[in-house]
């Protein structure tokens, strides 16, 4: 059914409203995307906010962890290794946090390869009556420790850049749509 205009004041509103309504729908639409990209990038922002600082405090963590088993090694006091044994919590704190970052596999075996490695460490210095050799072998494995830190390190900010490659792509989605 076709609709005749009675009078110009309907056909010029009946004109407007077919030239408004597709501009109101690109409106709506481009006010979905501009949502929807303000929380993916604030999601972003924080997410690369705490990696940066879990993966910065892991590091530290591996040298309060060195420096307090070297002293235990030398004073043999069992202070440093509740010190210690702090510090290894702290650390699979950060792990679990870090976990949650991302599904990719690469990055899962990494953060249980430094979990793997950092917990022989703590079981061996936990262990009662070590040799000195068995020590300073336990000792030696934090420069592994370190490296996979490192590779974490890296690994995560890795991560947040083809995060915030997503964002750039939604935002470049919205400005197509705007412009259409």
């Amino acid at each position: 059914m076709i609709l005749h205009p009675r009078s110009i004041r309907n056909l010029i509103l009946l004109g407007f409203s077919l030239v408004a309504l597709p501009l109101v729908c690109a409106l709506v639409y481009t006010a979905f995307y501009v949502e929807k990209l303000v929380v993916q990038s604030q999601e972003t922002v924080l997410q690369a906010m705490r990696v940066t600082q879990s993966s910065n405090h892991l590091v530290d963590l591996i040298t309060d962890m060195e420096r307090n088993a070297r002293q235990f090694q030398v004073l043999n006091d069992k202070s440093l290794l509740k010190l210690y044994a702090e510090n290894h919590r702290d650390g699979q704190d950060i792990l679990k946090n870090l976990q949650k970052l991302d599904d990719d596999e690469s990055y899962k075996r990494l953060l249980n390869e430094f979990s793997e490695r950092e917990t022989a460490i703590f079981k061996t210095l936990s262990a009662p009556n070590n040799s000195a050799k068995t020590l300073q072998q336990a000792i030696s494995g934090f420069k592994n420790l370190e490296r996979v830190a490192e590779n974490i390190h890296t690994a995560s900010q890795n991560i947040i850049k083809v995060k915030l490659e997503q964002v750039e792509n939604t935002a470049a989605s919205a400005e197509n749509v705007l412009v259409w």
